[in-house]
């Protein structure tokens, strides 16, 4: 089975994935948490970069999906669902796993949307790179579109759907490896 976890930044995806790192449970090592350009927008994000460019350039390769030492392949990156990506990146992914017939589940992380949308504008508002200038309704709308999209391109994909909460890592980690995580 392919997992591949697009969780939504805000939504524990970086613990998540340091755990998954730090465990030698994913398929490519995580990069360190950096700021990322694309289109003249600057994003943070944490995952993988190298496999999500190749994904961004649609030039993946059948060696991205083997993992030689266990049974499952998990591949992680926020930036698959980055509204600065427009999905470009994740299209590319999921059309290449359904032509080559892949057997993949994808791990969306999500979070109250007025939470999120709080809490993502905090950063942006915060955050010395992005200095987003938008008013808050304005960008709440912004990411309302953008999350809509998300959802309209997942609806014919398998989907395990996780709710942000304390147990949300434990829960992924649970339905990942089929066991009771303690």
């Amino acid at each position: 089975m392919i997992y591949i976890h697009i969780g939504l930044q805000k939504t524990g995806t970086t613990s998540l994935q340091y755990y998954l790192d730090k465990n030698n449970l994913l398929k490519f090592p995580i990069d360190p948490v950096k700021y990322t350009k694309i289109n003249n927008d600057l994003f943070y994000s944490s995952g993988n970069q190298e496999f999500f460019y190749r994904c961004r350039k649609n030039n993946l390769k059948e060696t991205d999906f083997q993992n030689l030492l266990m049974k499952d392949t998990i591949i992680t990156c926020e930036n698959f669902s980055n509204p600065g990506d427009n999905l470009k990146s994740l299209k590319n992914l999921l059309s290449y796993l359904s032509k080559t017939k892949k057997i993949f589940t994808i791990i969306l992380t999500r979070r109250d949307f007025e939470d999120y949308c709080k809490s993502m504008y905090a950063e942006a508002v915060t955050n010395s790179f992005v200095c987003e200038m938008r008013s808050f309704n304005i960008y709440r709308n912004y990411l309302e579109r953008y999350v809509n999209q998300l959802n309209k391109l997942l609806i014919d994909y398998p989907v395990k759907k996780f709710n942000y909460s304390k147990e949300i890592n434990f829960q992924i980690i649970e339905f990942i490896t089929s066991n009771k995580f303690i």
